[in-house]
């Protein structure tokens, strides 16, 4: 079982969060992009084990990496 990362203090105000998570009472981010001085940037703080047998998280990881990359997503 994996646990959710607690983000102090918050991330940029710039990044588009794309999930979050709930925990201890807390909501935190766990994916989210970014431009960054002409970069684009995709973090995830997810990566049990486990998630790698899901193939939504597969898919999700194999997106972020090419929109990080500005390419469009292979097949």
């Amino acid at each position: 079982k994996g646990c959710v990362y607690l983000v102090d203090p918050m991330i940029d105000n710039k990044a588009t969060v794309l999930m979050t998570a709930a925990t201890e009472g807390k909501t935190e981010p766990v994916t989210w992009v970014r431009d960054y001085q002409g970069s684009r940037i995709f973090y995830t703080s997810l990566g049990h084990p486990d998630d790698f047998n899901q193939p939504q998280f597969n898919t999700m990881l194999t997106n972020g990496i090419f929109w990080a990359m500005n390419r469009p997503v292979g097949k």
